[in-house]
C-alpha cells in the first residue's frame, strides 16, 4: 500500500493534528484488516478512534517488561504494532516512541481478545501467562522460546486456558472420563506433569481444572 507524507510531521501519535488523525486512522485500519482479516474490524476501529480522539494522558498498561510474554503469546499483535509504526515513520518522516508502540500494541491485543483498553484485565492476563509459562517450563525442563518453536499450538492452548481462568469461565460439568483414564494409563509421565500443573493453577489462581482439561494438557505435554 502507498502512503503519503504529512505536511506537518509529528513525534507522537497523540500530537497528530486534527487533519492528520483521519489519515492515521485509515492507515492503521487498513493494516489491521490486512493482518487480521477474520477479526471483527469494528472493535479495533472503536478502540483506535477512542484513543485518537480522547488525547488520553493515561499511560498504557503494557510495559517493556511484559514483552517476553507478549512475544510468546501475542506475536501477531507485536508484529502488527511494528508494521504500523514503520508505516507511520514512512508517512511522517519521524521516529515514534516506545510509548506509541505500547499503545498500539495494547489496542490491538485488547481488540483481538475483546477487552477494553487501558484496564487492569490485559495486564492481569499478561502477568498470569508469565507465571503459568514459568511453571509449565519448569515442569517440562524446557525454555519458553524452545517450547514456542516446538509446540506453538500448546502455547495457544495455554493462552485460551488463562483467559478462561481470568474470567472464571469453568467448563461444563460433563466430562469424558474415558479420555481421562486413557491418557492416565497411556502417558503416565505427561499425566503427572499435567497433575502438577493442575495443582499449581488451583493454588495460584484458585481455579479448578476439569478432568477433560487435564487430559488435553497431558496430550500436549506428551508431544513436547
Amino acid at each position: 500500500m502507498t502512503t503519503c507524507k504529512s505536511p506537518k510531521s509529528f513525534h507522537s501519535l497523540l500530537s497528530a493534528t486534527i487533519s492528520e488523525k483521519p489519515e492515521l486512522f485509515g492507515l492503521f485500519v487498513s493494516l489491521y484488516h490486512e493482518q487480521f482479516p477474520f477479526r471483527p474490524l469494528s472493535v479495533f476501529e472503536h478502540h483506535l478512534q477512542q484513543f485518537l480522539e480522547e488525547d488520553s494522558l493515561n499511560s498504557p498498561t503494557l510495559t517493556p517488561q511484559h514483552m517476553t510474554a507478549i512475544f510468546l503469546y501475542f506475536e501477531e499483535e507485536y508484529i502488527f504494532a511494528q508494521k504500523a509504526l514503520s508505516a507511520c515513520r514512512d508517512y511522517s518522516d519521524q521516529d515514534f516512541s516506545t510509548y506509541d508502540f505500547l499503545w498500539l500494541l495494547e489496542i490491538v491485543c485488547c481488540s483481538n481478545q475483546q477487552l477494553s483498553p487501558n484496564t487492569a484485565e490485559l495486564e492481569k492476563i499478561i502477568i498470569g501467562l508469565d507465571v503459568l509459562t514459568q511453571a509449565l517450563c519448569g515442569y517440562l525442563k524446557i525454555s519458553p522460546s524452545l517450547l514456542k518453536r516446538k509446540q506453538s499450538g500448546f502455547l495457544r492452548h495455554i493462552r485460551f486456558l488463562l483467559l478462561r481462568i481470568i474470567r472464571n469461565d469453568s467448563e461444563p460439568s460433563e466430562q469424558n472420563n474415558e479420555l481421562y483414564r486413557f491418557v492416565q494409563q497411556a502417558y503416565p509421565d505427561a499425566f503427572a506433569i499435567a497433575e502438577n500443573l493442575r495443582i499449581f493453577i488451583a493454588d495460584v489462581f484458585s481455579f479448578e481444572l476439569s478432568d477433560d482439561e487435564q487430559a488435553f494438557l497431558t496430550l500436549h505435554i506428551e508431544k513436547c
